[in-house]
């Protein structure tokens, strides 16, 4: 029953997530490149191990969810994942399937140049040139922060913009009652005129 409700949630999983439901036509694709059979056939073995740990590596996806892409539990990905350096060690074509399918999941999940950056963030150098890098950029923001603060220097203080708002207001309307009593008196010169 759990085995069950387990596969309907990873399938309800593989609509929604659109890296799984690349990775299951990726998986789809190649198998039928190779000639895939779920037997315990060597090459067969291979190639599905190789997969689960690529898989694992790239797309970081659980144990149960990798499994469920060939119709597998996740102890037969974990078992895989655990004997992983033994396959690389004596097994040539193992380390040229994993490297394969490693390569083609990282390009078809973008997935290689975030490798690279979290590769070169232990190195100090690259870790040191990139903090530089990094503060330079933040005191030219600085830099441009200010000058635009100066030029809108007021729209911080909103308090203030009213005030001055209201005191240009109340002294229009003082002008606009002078101009209007002085052309009252102006039209009663001309009457006298």
């Amino acid at each position: 029953m759990s085995k069950q409700l387990n596969r309907v949630n990873y399938k309800h999983f593989a609509t929604i997530s659109n890296e799984y439901s690349a990775v299951l036509q990726f998986w789809r694709d190649y198998s039928k490149k190779y000639n895939f059979e779920d037997n315990r056939a060597r090459t067969n073995i291979t190639l599905k191990h190789a997969f689960f740990v690529a898989c694992r590596e790239v797309a970081g996806f659980s144990y149960a969810a990798i499994g469920n892409i060939i119709n597998k539990d996740h102890a037969t990905v974990l078992h895989a994942c655990r004997n992983h350096e033994s396959n690389i060690m004596y097994l040539a074509s193992y380390h040229k399937i994993y490297n394969e399918i490693k390569n083609n999941l990282q390009v078809l999940l973008d997935k290689g140049e975030l490798q690279r950056e979290a590769d070169e963030i232990f190195d100090l150098n690259v870790l040191r040139s990139r903090l530089i890098e990094t503060s330079s950029k933040l005191r030219r923001k600085i830099v441009q922060y200010n000058d635009l603060k100066s030029e809108v220097d007021g729209l911080d203080n909103p308090h203030r913009v009213k005030i001055e708002n209201d005191f240009l207001k109340k002294h229009n309307r003082e002008v606009h009652s002078r101009n209007k009593k002085l052309q009252e008196e102006l039209k009663r010169i001309k009457n006298l005129i």
